[in-house]
């Protein structure tokens, strides 16, 4: 039986005659012992991810990344984070300014799929299918215009909390 924080997660896909790596031991965490009989080994049973990425984050981590010594391809970011959250710490600090990730991010945000591109131009369709939780202690209007803020249906504002507040928390 599956239970709900498990997703399973392909080792490898293959896109256009191109293998693109998915499965990543540090992110994925794996459910032991859970396969059962009969399951396709292709697939790997984890925890759903939650993948963090603050001010390392460049406009190519966005992209399919080819690794001349293997031959194949290692998959972006939001394609790790697939079926769990994708966290944008730090937003407004990363390598790549806010404008350019928003616009990166405009199409896949809005209908749930992304476009990535191999060599040689063909492009491919992936899921767009997580949370994405944009942090930041930086004011949003300074970071983004008007238009980008209305894309982002839900802002929380966390303010500082009280001593007791911080307790209560951290129990």
């Amino acid at each position: 039986v599956l239970a709900l924080d498990d997703v399973w997660i392909p080792y490898a896909v293959e896109a256009g005659g191109q293998i693109i790596a998915v499965f990543d031991p540090v992110i994925h965490r794996q459910v032991e012992g859970q396969e059962g009989y009969g399951h396709d080994e292709r697939w790997v049973r984890c925890h759903r991810p939650s993948l963090i990425v603050g001010g390392e984050l460049t406009i190519e981590m966005l992209d399919l990344q080819f690794n001349a010594a293997t031959k194949f391809y290692v998959g972006p970011v939001q394609m790790k984070a697939n079926n769990g959250v994708l966290i944008i710490d730090d937003f407004g600090r990363q390598r790549v300014r806010p404008e350019e990730l928003l616009n990166r991010w405009v199409v896949p945000l809005d209908r749930g799929v992304d476009f990535l591109t191999l060599a040689g131009g063909n492009k491919i369709e992936i899921p767009f299918e997580m949370l994405v939780v944009f942090a930041t202690n930086m004011e949003p209007g300074e970071l983004v215009d008007a238009a980008f803020l209305r894309r982002m249906q839900t802002k929380v504002r966390v303010g500082y909390a009280t001593e007791e507040q911080f307790c209560l928390i951290f129990r």
